[in-house]
């Protein structure tokens, strides 16, 4: 923004030296410097507010940024821990999500849903790539653990040629070789795409 600033009606010449000078003149000298100062802190308070920082998070409110050059930059991951029981995979938690399952101490096989959630509120491509994990003991037996998705809100959700019938994730198999699936949506989560990458050994 241009700067509201006015210092062109300061009178730099005054006063003159040697000579007895009407106090006027003073008076509006320090009259136009008082309101820069004045506008000065509140253009200083404005930035302050709405510019982004280096030293804290920014957060834009949906506002473009273009033709950047973007180098060294990462996105969020998130690790979900450990669930026994369905719940939300939410993208205002991170791009790359880890969960690993545990149904019933891993002694009997089970079905846990996981709803995708909190789409931003706007048009544009959001995308959210999770990792599906085991997670049990050396030693414990092998247990097939079956995952179905929904998306919130009554969404749709479109699946990929290759996607399985059936979503599992070996309790033992896919401990340490997690099945990878990626989702997305360009219209707030009214239709979410689910692309199976498969299992990463």
């Amino acid at each position: 923004m241009t700067s509201q600033i006015i210092s062109e009606t300061i009178d730099g010449a005054y006063p003159v030296a040697g000579i007895d000078n009407d106090t006027q003149g003073f008076r509006d000298n320090f009259s136009i410097i008082k309101t820069g100062i004045a506008t000065a802190a509140s253009e200083i308070t404005q930035l302050q507010n709405s510019t982004a920082k280096l030293d804290e998070e920014n957060d834009f409110n949906g506002t473009t940024i273009a033709d950047a050059n973007l180098a060294l930059t990462t996105e969020k991951y998130f690790n979900a821990g450990t669930k026994t029981s369905g719940d939300n995979i939410s993208f205002l938690n991170g791009h790359y999500q880890s969960i690993a399952l545990n149904l019933n101490d891993n002694a009997n096989p089970g079905t846990i849903n996981f709803a995708l959630a909190d789409w931003p509120q706007r048009d544009g491509y959001a995308k959210i790539t999770v990792e599906f994990k085991g997670s049990a003991a050396d030693g414990d037996a092998s247990v097939i653990h079956t995952v179905t998705l929904t998306v919130e809100g009554g969404g749709v959700l479109k699946k990929s040629a290759n996607f399985p019938a059936s979503l599992t994730v070996d309790s033992v198999t896919n401990r340490d070789n997690p099945v990878i699936v990626e989702f997305w949506t360009v219209n707030q989560g009214n239709t979410v795409y689910a692309n199976y990458l498969g299992v990463f050994t």
